[in-house]
């Protein structure tokens, strides 16, 4: 009984030590070496002669994460039309996620449900409301606006049904963006994609090849970054 005592007593102490040491080393890199290492350069040189079309130390690009949607809700027509038509900056790269709807067309859409950004809940009368589940036009009829809340804190969209919901805030399909962006607003070949698939599996691999069929339809093929963690 002693001897078991002391061993769990030198164990209570070495986890103690331990502890003790790891939190005396954080406090020393955080507190004295950060500090006084804040001012010197990690850099020594900036390099300007990157041979590498994605790399450009001389000029900064502008990414419109969810296409904006910190300022209008997200991977709406409402949040890429305040970034390609503001007049007060300009967008090189927009980013966006994409699902498949039950009748195969591609939709922006952030979450793995709809619920979070929409009215689905309240129109399907249930929760867990997956793109893949609905077609296109059953999503068409959803406010994608109604739990934005604008950085001013208001709810401009919300509680709208019905034709009421303006087409600003309705789903869009990846056709209906890329017209609008490259057969409209900004029709140069100069804006730069980064796309994400969020779906998995069968849906995955068809969202993927139909992406792919987009991508070499409206020419931005060289000029898209596609990523999934699927």
């Amino acid at each position: 009984m002693a001897r078991s005592f002391r061993k769990k007593n030198r164990k209570g102490k070495i986890v103690g030590i331990t502890i003790a040491v790891v939190i005396l080393a954080a406090l020393l890199i955080n507190v004295i070496i950060l500090p006084l290492t804040a001012e010197k350069s990690r850099v020594k040189e900036l390099r300007t002669d990157f041979d590498n079309a994605y790399i450009n130390a001389n000029k900064t690009d502008v990414s419109a994460h969810r296409a904006g949607g910190g300022e209008a809700p997200e991977e709406t027509l409402s949040a890429f039309k305040l970034c390609m038509e503001n007049g007060e900056y300009k967008v090189d790269i927009l980013e966006f996620d994409l699902h498949i709807t039950k009748d195969g067309e591609l939709i922006l859409l952030h979450d793995d449900t709809l619920d979070r950004t929409s009215d689905a809940v309240e129109v399907f009368g249930k929760k867990k409301n997956k793109a893949s589940d609905y077609t296109y036009e059953e999503i068409y009829a959803l406010n994608m606006g109604e739990n934005f809340v604008s950085p001013s804190g208001e709810t401009p969209y919300k509680g709208l049904r019905g034709e009421a919901v303006p087409e600003e805030v309705r789903v869009l399909s990846l056709d209906k963006i890329l017209t609008y962006l490259e057969k409209g607003v900004r029709p140069d070949g100069t804006l730069k994609y980064i796309i994400e698939i969020k779906d998995s599996d069968e849906n995955g691999e068809k969202a993927t090849d139909k992406l792919y069929e987009k991508m070499v339809e409206y020419n931005i093929l060289d000029r898209t970054i596609v990523g999934t963690f699927h």
